[in-house]
């Protein structure tokens, strides 16, 4: 088996989301993605950021099972 990490601590501690705040920044920045780049795409590229968000809404929900995405396993 094979683990990656996402996201680390140290050097970054201070410009990352803390584990007690990384759900709610998450959906911040998912919906500061959308509202940013919607009205400045063409069709296709549009499709491919509601992909992106809708992937990134997957990932948000498995936050109902986990408390820190070190812990989110898909197989």
């Amino acid at each position: 088996m094979n683990v990656t990490y996402l996201l680390g601590a140290g050097a970054s501690a201070n410009a990352l989301p803390t584990y007690e705040n990384f759900k709610s920044r998450y959906d911040k920045f998912l919906s500061m993605f959308m509202d940013t780049n919607r009205n400045q795409l063409n069709e296709f590229e549009r499709t491919g950021a509601e992909n992106i968000y809708s992937l990134g809404q997957v990932f948000l929900e498995e936050f109902l099972f986990h408390s820190t995405p070190d812990t989110i396993i898909r197989t």
